[in-house]
């Protein structure tokens, strides 16, 4: 039979070609704006349908914001099995600090281990990070480093397709945002991987590592207001109340007990309709904001109306006391 190829889940990550930032199962991160992880994949080429598949997932050390030297030999593990942990045998170096052990986050919130201790290898991809520390005896600090004429770091704006690599100590400005847009949110700066920390576009940063730049997003808050117009016929209505208060979408306002006025009419209530078909509202009523301004339309009625009874053909009886009634009145 020819062989084929099958995949099998890795991780999850925030580009989906997998070269964002990778998150496994159980994995806690935080979120400044809308998020999607992409599922990512192992390929594997099946040789004979009949031979159970036996998988194994790579186990990776990094060096997280080392100055130089390798991270110790990867290995891959079949689900289940013991793997060993390493101290840093390949001699990672940051200067200033000391190697302290390894966590499976690079924050160190993670779970923490040291050279020896013994992990049940998951069913997926597994990275532990060097954890640094400032030594006992600052005066004292030995380090193992590759012997190099000029080292140079990589700074890279993945959004941006952009990377260069720049010389230890020299100082970079951290880029514009280049036009970058997202709907409903305003650019907050850049991330660095690394530290988490953001710095705004021209922030000058003396290159000590490498450095890789992730926009942050914050959402637009835009506010609303609510107007009080005349309705159908009363553009000569005095005494309109003023709301200058700002609004969010969701707020509940009060309509204003500010009755205004027209010559021979009394008020009658607001309405969203000019000409008063829509929505009625009273003084004091609630309103919620949606996504828009309020606007409502002052509606009146004359001061007094007649209510009159006919007798519609009868010849007998008189109909009852003819009344007037104020707007509203019952």
């Amino acid at each position: 039979m020819k062989p084929f190829k099958v995949t099998s889940f890795k991780n999850w990550n925030t580009k989906p070609d997998g070269s964002g930032i990778s998150y496994n199962p159980g994995d806690v991160f935080y979120i400044t704006a809308d998020t999607t992880l992409y599922a990512t994949y192992y390929d594997l080429i099946v040789i004979d349908p009949e031979v159970p598949l036996i998988f194994i997932m790579p186990f990776n050390y990094n060096g997280n914001m080392a100055e130089g030297g390798g991270p110790p030999e990867h290995g891959f593990y079949s689900p289940g099995s013991i793997v060993e942990i390493k101290g840093n045998t390949g001699n990672f170096y940051r200067e200033g600090y000391v190697f302290d052990c390894w966590n499976t986050r690079p924050d160190g919130s993670g779970l923490t281990f040291r050279p020896g201790d013994t992990l049940t290898m998951p069913s997926h991809e597994v990275t532990l990070f060097a954890m640094w520390k400032t030594p006992d005896n600052p005066s004292v600090i030995i380090s193992i480093r590759v012997t190099e004429t000029v080292k140079k770091y990589v700074v890279s704006y993945p959004i941006l397709n952009s990377s260069q690599k720049v010389k230890k100590g020299d100082v970079i400005h951290v880029k514009d945002f280049s036009g970058l847009y997202k709907k409903g949110y305003t650019f907050g700066g850049w991330k660095d991987r690394n530290s988490g920390k953001v710095y705004e576009p021209g922030t000058p940063v003396t290159v000590t590592r490498a450095y890789t730049f992730d926009p942050v997003w914050l959402p637009v808050v835009t506010h609303y207001r609510i107007n009080y117009v005349p309705g159908d016929s009363y553009s000569g209505a005095s005494g309109l109340p003023v709301d200058n208060t700002l609004y969010e979408s969701g707020d509940v306002a009060t309509v204003s007990s500010v009755i205004p006025t027209y010559p021979g009419q009394e008020f009658l209530c607001w309405s969203t309709s000019f000409y008063g078909y829509d929505n009625i509202y009273y003084p004091g009523d609630k309103i919620r904001f949606g996504m828009q301004d309020i606007t409502l339309y002052a509606q009146f009625s004359v001061s007094n109306i007649s209510f009159t009874y006919n007798g519609n053909g009868s010849t007998e009886g008189e109909p009852p006391v003819l009344k007037r009634y104020k707007t509203g009145q019952k």
